[in-house]
């Protein structure tokens, strides 16, 4: 949908904007964009949000009609996401609203201070302002002649009054992975997964192999059950009945062979 190459394209037919967090005043309280290298895992570039501290706020948003078809066709909607290296915590929440779904929250995503991580939110999950729908069916039910995407955090910093948050790859995915464990979906359980295990450990998101919200031993015990490690290349060690076949077709060759000498 966007890795967001030097611009807000996305690829739904409107871009990612900056909106005024408090709509008071227009425009007054916009959050600062830049495109840098920093928490890159598509692409060259990755967009660097500047917001302040202790304070809930929207300030980013996609747009468009176009969301409501793919929403309905999606199982996932995953980006990933990297913290200040000051930062203290960080929260992310993902809201969407449109044409037959009003205001509701995903569950929070709680970023690492410095660190990259991937985020995966279950469109299928329960509306928290309607238990009642989930989002995937709601997109499906909607007219959608208009529905949007939000990004609202909040988050403290031991440096600064102000923080950044980055942003990269978001996109809808309709596949869920055949391995729970798999957490970098690259179709294997390895030493990678383990390692993002680890880094999200005692958070909401990352390493939540049997989803139930936390990354815990749990989701360690369900890594261990599916992990696979690399298969050393060896030689195959004969069978002693197949040594014992060797032995006896290597007998015979040789008494055919001093009878024939035998005959000459």
């Amino acid at each position: 949908m966007s890795s967001f190459e030097g611009n807000l394209s996305s690829s739904v037919g409107a871009d990612w904007e900056l909106v005024d967090t408090d709509d008071q005043t227009p425009d007054n309280q916009l959050w600062t964009a830049q495109y840098v290298t920093t928490g890159v895992t598509q692409g060259t570039f990755a967009l660097e949000l500047t917001h302040p501290i202790d304070a809930w706020q929207v300030g980013f948003r996609l747009n468009s009609g176009a969301l409501a078809p793919l929403v309905a066709a999606s199982s996932k909607l995953e980006f990933d996401v990297t913290a200040s290296p000051d930062a203290t915590w960080r929260g992310i929440w993902i809201v969407m609203q449109g044409d037959g779904l009003s205001w509701s929250q995903a569950k929070q995503v709680d970023a690492v201070p410095g660190q990259t991580i991937h985020a995966s939110i279950d469109l299928t999950l329960p509306d928290s302002a309607d238990p009642t729908k989930n989002w995937k069916a709601a997109a499906a039910a909607s007219p959608g002649t208009w529905w949007q995407i939000v990004v609202a955090m909040m988050g403290g910093d031991a440096a600064s009054p102000e923080t950044t948050t980055t942003f990269d790859n978001f996109k809808f995915t309709s596949a869920a992975p055949t391995l729970p464990a798999d957490f970098d979906l690259d179709g294997d359980v390895d030493g990678n997964d383990l390692a993002t295990w680890k880094t999200a450990f005692g958070t909401t998101n990352g390493g939540d192999a049997n989803k139930d919200g936390v990354t815990d031993g749990a989701d360690f015990l369900i890594w261990q059950r599916q992990y696979a490690p690399p298969v050393a290349t060896v030689s195959a060690v004969p069978e002693p009945t197949a040594l014992a076949l060797v032995g006896t077709a290597t007998a015979a060759g040789l008494g055919i062979f001093r009878s024939r000498r035998q005959r000459q």
